[in-house]
């Protein structure tokens, strides 16, 4: 499964908003919720997560910056 991220810079924060799966080649749609503003945390990663270990690291699938 896939665990997002909203991330800040400085101080260097992780908060979660939300995991899913992808099945049937990822043509869906996913909707995540954040309870922290966007203003303040630009920056959204998602993670490849292991089931036999959920709540390790992950690994880094794609990461970007919100807005211009």
């Amino acid at each position: 499964f896939y665990a997002a991220w909203v991330v800040k810079e400085e101080p260097r924060t992780r908060i979660p908003i939300g995991t899913f799966h992808l099945r049937g080649g990822g043509a869906d749609q996913i909707e995540l919720w954040s309870g922290v503003s966007t203003d303040d945390y630009r920056i959204v990663s998602v993670t490849r997560q292991s089931e036999a270990d959920p709540a390790g690291p992950g690994e880094p699938m794609l990461r970007g910056r919100l807005g211009a």
